[in-house]
């Protein structure tokens, strides 16, 4: 058999084996998200017969299929498999096949990236007001599971849904503290590991609660002012940055509409061609080491 007709095929086969493997995974992992759904739906059912509140509306279980499963499993590989057919060249398919999937994953997982940033940076936004409606529950006299329950009611984005899980998992059995320092780990958001140690601390030396709530929402707030505060002095070192790093083809630019075979050395004499890849290399270190210069963390 030829080698060529071989590597063909074999990269056909993976491409139809990966959104194969995909889906199998991802319908396990509906399965367990539905059976984690059911056992709380029942559970809610049970409070509310046992406290005579009303049902809860049903809600729609979680599934498996979205557009990003759509999209990732089985829209990514059809320009692949394209590029198999059309091109005639192993070394040329190969090349172009792990340029496609590079482009392709590195913006998925800079996709991934800006969302989670975003989340976090919602989270953070909104998690004091959030302990400022558990304060007033409990000076109100309701436990801490209730506070948590009513301020995820009452919120909106991450920090509900934050909330709502712990309160879920609570009422289905799971330790409280475990909960909360699991969530803590995963979220890996430095306000709400403090609001972690607070309730561990609190649990095991007791103390008034509402005290040392009160304090962890002041340091929060002192947080997020300091960094709106680092945000405004480093503007103007960023827009410098930005004009600096964007100067070079400006006028590179400039200079090739006005005399357009200007720069035609720096691409057909193979000193100039390194000439060109080493400035533009200069030139990405340099916005590197302004990024990481401007980049303070609280």
């Amino acid at each position: 058999m030829d080698i060529n007709f071989f590597i063909i095929l074999l990269l056909v086969f993976l491409l139809f084996l990966g959104p194969f493997l995909g889906v199998i995974h991802l319908r396990e992992k509906a399965k367990n998200q539905q059976l984690a759904y059911r056992l709380q739906i029942m559970n809610r059912f049970r409070v509310a017969l046992s406290n005579n509140q009303p049902i809860i509306k049903k809600q729609t279980p979680p599934s498996w299929i979205n557009m990003r499963n759509i999209f990732l499993y089985f829209i990514v590989p059809i320009p692949a498999l394209f590029i198999i057919l059309v091109s005639g060249s192993i070394p040329i398919m190969l090349s172009q096949i792990i340029i496609y999937f590079s482009i392709v994953f590195s913006i998925y997982f800079f996709s991934i990236k800006i969302r989670a940033h975003k989340y976090k940076k919602a989270f953070i936004e909104q998690f004091p007001n959030a302990i400022d409606l558990m304060i007033r529950n409990l000076r109100a006299g309701r436990t801490i599971i209730d506070s948590i329950k009513t301020a995820a009611e009452e919120m909106k984005g991450p920090v509900s849904w934050q909330l709502q899980s712990i309160y879920e998992q609570v009422e289905l059995g799971r330790d409280f503290i475990t909960v909360i320092n699991d969530l803590s780990a995963e979220l890996d958001i430095p306000e709400f590991t403090f609001f972690g140690i607070v309730l561990s601390v609190q649990q095991e030396t007791g103390g008034n609660i509402i005290k040392t709530l009160n304090s962890l929402v002041t340091m929060l707030r002192g947080r997020h002012l300091m960094r709106l505060k680092i945000k405004a002095l480093s503007a103007e070192g960023i827009m410098s940055a930005i004009i600096m790093s964007s100067l070079p083809f400006i006028v590179a630019t400039i200079i090739f509409f006005i005399r357009p075979g200007y720069f035609d050395i720096m691409f057909i004499d193979p000193m100039g061609k390194k000439l060109l890849i080493a400035s533009v290399l200069c030139e990405l270190l340099g916005c590197l080491f302004i990024v990481r210069t401007l980049r303070i963390e609280v």
